[in-house]
Order: structure tokens, then sequence, then C-alpha cells
């Protein structure tokens, strides 16, 4: 079994796939997100396959981190996550590891499906890793908000909420909950903004762009940035985009509108 000592310098949060093609000789594990079905379709040379539902699953921390080793990656890894390009499974993945403690977590900027349309080599073999001894996971403070703190930061001028689900959510048109609407004074910046498509392919908008996205709408790096969507999936992209853009105090609030919306103490603004 390998040890659970670190031996990396902490990689970008999104990295491209000329990036990751340079890595291929073993300077990074590739972690395949995406369901058992599609990683057999094709995958990154090399990849593991570690469902998201395998690791959202877990009951614990302790438990996500024995499914991490049983999938062969250690501490010391640095991980390269990625999906389909057009949604949140990586992001969403990363944000449950760096929860544990993982040093070195990024994700590949357009998935898959940027990688095959820059022409890479997509394998098909399963690739199996041996067990490796993850260790005990670490507590990262102030990564996760709870329903208690996002309701104090209601009147905390130094903190921001940006509700990253559809308008239709925001505006309480479509019904999710049994309440329906937004977080008083919470920012809509649909997650998908994040993105732009060429082709069919997704990726992220340039970096001027996305500084630009949310400093215009007043999220600044100076404030605590909360985000949040339904069930705390989507939100873990902007999560992850926030960071990347250096705002060094961004948490995600998972338990989403699923509870802000079916709690009865909760205050809910609408259109």
């Amino acid at each position: 079994m390998r040890g659970v000592e670190v031996r990396m310098t902490r990689a970008p949060n999104f990295v491209s796939t000329a990036w990751l093609s340079a890595r291929l000789s073993g300077d990074v594990v590739i972690m395949d997100c995406r369901p058992p079905f599609f990683h057999a379709q094709g995958h990154v040379p090399g990849a593991v396959n570690l469902p998201l539902f395998l690791i959202a699953g877990a009951e614990s921390a302790e438990a996500i981190s024995a499914r991490v080793g049983q999938a062969g990656i250690s501490r010391g890894d640095p991980l390269v996550l990625y999906d389909d390009g057009a949604s949140p499974t990586a992001s969403h993945v990363a944000f449950l590891l760096e929860g544990i403690g993982h040093p070195s977590v990024s994700v590949l900027d357009g998935g898959i499906t940027k990688w095959a349309r820059d022409g890479f080599d997509v394998d098909y073999s399963p690739v199996v890793l041996p067990a490796a001894d993850y260790g005990s996971p670490t507590s990262i403070p102030g990564i996760a908000a709870s329903t208690d703190e996002v309701l104090q930061a209601l009147s905390d001028p130094a903190t921001v909420i940006v509700d990253v689900r559809h308008p239709s959510e925001y505006l309480g048109v479509q019904h999710t909950a049994r309440k329906n609407g937004h977080i008083p004074g919470a920012i809509n910046i649909d997650w998908t903004n994040n993105l732009e498509s060429t082709e069919g392919v997704p990726r992220l908008h340039s970096t001027e762009d996305l500084k630009r996205l949310y400093a215009d709408a007043g999220v600044t790096p100076d404030k605590h940035v909360i985000v949040h969507c339904q069930s705390g999936s989507r939100s873990t992209f902007t999560w992850l985009v926030l960071k990347s853009l250096g705002y060094e105090n961004v948490s995600n609030y998972a338990a989403g509108w699923q509870e802000w919306g079916n709690r009865p103490d909760t205050p809910v603004e609408e259109a």
C-alpha cells in the first residue's frame, strides 16, 4: 500500500487539456467522476473511475476517506478530476475532497468533451489501482456554511450570498420546496454563466470575463461569499470558480434551498 505522505505543490483549481496532457506520465492521478457506464465508453488514459454517487453517498468524512483509499488514491496524490465538462459533477467531488483536507484537487476545464475535441487520446481499458492507506480526514473550517450561519449572514454587510440556481427558481416561478423564491438579499448568478460553449464544447469564460461578471454584481474578493443552489451540487462549480479567481473566503451552503425552502423559520423573498 502507498503511504499518506504529501508530495505535491498545489496545482491550479482548473487545468487545461494541454496542461493535463503534459502530465500523463504519472505526475498526477486522474479521476473520472462520471458513472461507470460513461467511463467505459471512453476516458482519459490512466483515469481511475470514482463516480460522484459513491463519494456523495458516504455517511461521514471517514467513509469518504475510506472510499478514496479503496480506489487507490492516497493523500499525497495531486488529483485532476473531470466529468463531461458541462456539469458540476467534478466540482462537487472536488468540494467533498477538499472538505476532508486533500491538499491538491483540480478540475479539467471542458472535461472529457473538450479533451476528445482537442484531439487527445481516449482509452477504453479499465484502470484499477492498488488500494492505498488514505489516512484520517482533516476538517477544513469555513468550506461549508450551515443554515444558522446563513441566517446570521443576512445582517452582515461583509457577507454576500450568491444563488446559482436558474432565474425561474430564484424568482419562485419554479416550485422546488414548500416556500419558493430566494434568500433575502441573495444575488442570482446562474452557475452556467461561468461557461461558454463553442460547437457544443463547454469551457470556462476567460478569467477577465469571470472577474467582471462577479465584480459587476457586487461579489468582490473582500467579501465572505456564500454560494448555494437547491441541494449543494451546482453551487460547488461557482465555489470552485471563485476560488480560482483568488477569492479566499468562499463557503458552500450545501443544504441549499431544499432545507431553506422547507424550514418554517427562514425568510424568503419572491419576485
